[in-house]
């Protein structure tokens, strides 16, 4: 399964696992038996806790467990105890998460349980006698073996992981549990703290897999679109940033979280999460902006559109770096919306066709598919998939232009004879949706304009 050779066991090895794995089987079941015995009765107790432990180290995926040991420390365990004790446990709690998740990163029940704990962190320390604690070196290298984990057998050409940049990320994240003159009277220096190093998991995850995905194995290497890896780390991350306390310091703002994505782009130019998260931030930005204008309304959508015509310089340099990568068109088909801006969407319309001059590889050559049996003898067809993202560009801001610009009778029989050509040239490159392209063919108005601006994905 998933490329790895299996070891030929002699009869007694077999036999010997066999009876291994048929006493473990015994003894679990007897454990769930016990532990759902006790669900049944309202049993809150430690040794109920203590139970789900031992089941959960088993096997995490078993939610119900979960669900019980939540009820336990609900109804039992927190009702008596104080401030301290309840943060302790809770603490540990997302320790045996981190150490189920470097196992087990894409189970939904652990990364559950871990948020609840976050959720439930109480108030404090106040003036109590437990000390707020930034994000210690334990605390480091515990997150640094979820990550390690994730990176084993990857190329590190930079040397990122673990890198001074790592550090430096790790340094900050120490500094935002509270400020160091207030940690004894801060009330939510325990949120603080936990939350500062929950934004240190997350961030080490996406440098350990920027784009979200491990490699797959044949027959889709190192597709994004068929991403297996980390849970979506980058919906992850925005959780953790829409919970943090409100005095976290520093702030993540809108504008911190674009500047973020940044260096991940920079870093990456495939990277369509990062792209995708820019879309989210870049729009609350302007609605912001437009809520609240400082200078006059007209001043404020100049401005927009400053920060706009510098969106499509940063997508230039990744579209013209690699063409056949969907991501960059994608987000540069958020940044063109409903083609309102007549003169923008002429000179985007110019720019492709002559990316296309200059790099006519970038149309492609016809999609192909690869017939092969796996170890199985089971058969399977591979598609090879092919860079479409100059050519449907092409043909969907065309349409844009047909509809809202003020084209001359040459201007719109030009503009019809080259919708004709590209959409045969998809045809031939993509023979799979051939009939979506002759139904654009024929009916070129009749896209739906309230997904024109959506991002997919």
């Amino acid at each position: 399964m998933h490329g790895i050779k299996r070891t030929k066991l002699s009869k007694e090895d077999e036999d010997r696992k066999k009876q291994e794995d048929a006493e473990q089987i015994a003894r679990y079941r007897t454990m769930v038996d016990e532990c759902l015995k006790r669900k049944d009765n309202k049993d809150y107790s430690e040794e109920a806790f203590a139970l789900t432990n031992s089941i959960l180290d088993f096997n995490p995926e078993f939610y119900t467990i979960w669900n019980y040991r939540r009820m336990i420390m609900l109804e039992g365990l927190f009702p008596n105890a104080t401030s301290e004790e309840r943060y302790s446990r809770l603490t540990s709690d997302l320790r045996l998460t981190t150490s189920y998740l470097k196992i087990h990163p894409k189970v939904y029940w652990i990364w559950t349980h871990r948020k609840w704990c976050l959720e439930h962190v109480p108030s404090g320390p106040g003036r109590t006698s437990l000390p707020a604690r930034t994000v210690s070196v334990e605390d480091s290298k515990h997150l640094e073996d979820i990550t390690g984990s994730l990176t084993e057998g990857k190329e590190d050409p930079a040397g990122q992981n673990g890198s001074r940049e790592s550090t430096i990320n790790a340094e900050q994240t120490q500094r935002n549990g509270t400020p160091a003159n207030d940690e004894e009277n801060d009330v939510e220096g325990w949120k603080k703290e936990a939350w500062a190093r929950e934004l240190m998991l997350v961030e080490k995850m996406l440098e350990a897999d920027s784009r979200n995905c491990e490699s797959l194995p044949w027959p889709f290497p190192n597709s994004s679109y068929f991403s297996v890896g980390l849970v979506h780390a980058w919906d992850y991350r925005r959780y953790v940033l829409s919970s943090l306390p409100k005095t976290f310091q520093p702030a993540k703002t809108p504008q911190t979280e674009v500047r973020y994505t940044t260096k991940k782009i920079e870093s990456n130019f495939s990277n369509f999460s990062a792209w995708h998260q820019r879309t989210k931030e870049l729009s609350k930005i302007w609605d912001s902006m437009r809520s609240q204008p400082e200078d006059g309304p007209q001043n404020v959508e100049a401005e927009i559109q400053r920060m706009r015509q510098k969106e499509f310089e940063l997508v230039a340099q990744a579209l013209w770096t690699d063409p056949g990568d969907q991501s960059g068109w994608l987000y540069h088909r958020w940044l063109v919306g409903n083609g309102d801006d007549v003169a923008t969407l002429r000179r985007e319309i110019a720019q492709i066709k002559e990316l296309l001059e200059a790099e006519p590889d970038s149309k492609c050559k016809p999609m192909q598919s690869i017939v092969r049996s796996d170890p199985m003898h089971t058969l399977i067809v591979s598609i090879v998939f092919v860079n479409l993202g100059p050519l449907e560009s092409l043909v969907h801001y065309t349409q844009l232009s047909m509809r809202t610009a003020s084209l001359s009778d040459s201007e719109m029989s030009k503009a019809r004879q080259n919708m004709r050509q590209w959409l045969k040239d998809l045809e031939r490159i993509d023979p799979f949706r051939k009939e979506r392209y002759r139904e654009l063919g024929v009916f070129p108005f009749t896209h739906d304009r309230s997904s024109i601006s959506r991002l997919s994905g």
